[in-house]
């Protein structure tokens, strides 16, 4: 009878940390399907760094609401583990101050509209594309492929690349010896192309210009050109106009300074 009994309570515990798991994989399933369908009406960078976060928080709930289920089936008391998990709590609040401070800027970030995923930001002297954006750090990836993981904690003034625009400053030296007003026709003519290029005419905002001469350096004249472009578009935009300054000047026989 004792052996009986003692197969029965194992096979309704296994049944029932079995009932736990599944629960608990197609709970967080249903809830990530759930949040994806609702964020997809509006598929932009901030709600997808809002799901991001949001899929993660849930995810973290259900585990630990899953754990806690786990520890009553084996008739483990959790009222006095969780209240001796707040004495717990106060005792390493001291050593944890970093750790709040990071979930609360990361909070922040998230509601104050600083940046979102895909962005290029500056936070000191890092500089990246904005890879992830989590209640703990943010991931950052720079030109040189290098991931830098910051604490939320430790962010200061960020710098938005990106945001919404971006604009291509352009400088430019040609020799002094040209004639100022053919080399300005030439900027003004190669910009105009550039604009009107189907490859590259929907990266450019309003209307580009030549805005003339920047410095004037001994032989040396600089010449400002502004873009404004479609967020991270600015560096391409750059290097297509100065190649094609580059092939007029190949065909006029201009001279750089």
């Amino acid at each position: 009878m004792f052996d009986i009994t003692q197969t029965v309570l194992e096979t309704s515990i296994i049944a029932k940390l079995a009932v736990i798991l599944v629960g608990a994989y197609l709970l967080n399933f249903l809830a990530r399907r759930i949040f994806e369908k609702v964020f997809k009406k509006t598929n932009t960078p901030k709600t997808r760094t809002v799901l991001g976060v949001v899929q993660n928080s849930v995810s973290i709930i259900i585990l630990a609401i899953a754990i806690l289920m786990t520890l009553a089936t084996f008739n483990i008391n959790i009222l006095p583990l969780l209240a001796s998990a707040g004495i717990v709590g106060f005792a390493v609040g001291f050593g944890s101050q970093s750790l709040i401070k990071d979930l609360i800027t990361g909070l922040f970030l998230l509601t104050s509209d600083t940046f979102y995923e895909g962005d290029i930001i500056r936070i000191g002297t890092i500089e990246g594309k904005v890879e992830r954006v989590g209640i703990r750090a943010i991931t950052l990836r720079d030109l040189e492929g290098v991931v830098h993981t910051i604490p939320n904690g430790t962010i200061g003034a960020v710098a938005n690349l990106t945001r919404e625009w971006s604009r291509a400053n352009i400088n430019i030296g040609v020799s002094s010896e040209h004639d100022i007003d053919q080399i300005l026709k030439i900027f003004n003519e190669e910009l105009e192309a550039l604009k009107n290029d189907p490859l590259y005419s929907g990266w450019i905002i309003g209307t580009p210009k030549i805005e003339g001469i920047e410095t004037i350096e001994g032989a040396k004249v600089v010449i400002k050109a502004l873009l404004k472009t479609n967020q991270a578009k600015k560096w391409d935009m750059e290097r297509q106009f100065k190649y094609r300054i580059k092939k007029r000047f190949e065909q006029d026989n201009l001279k750089f300074a």
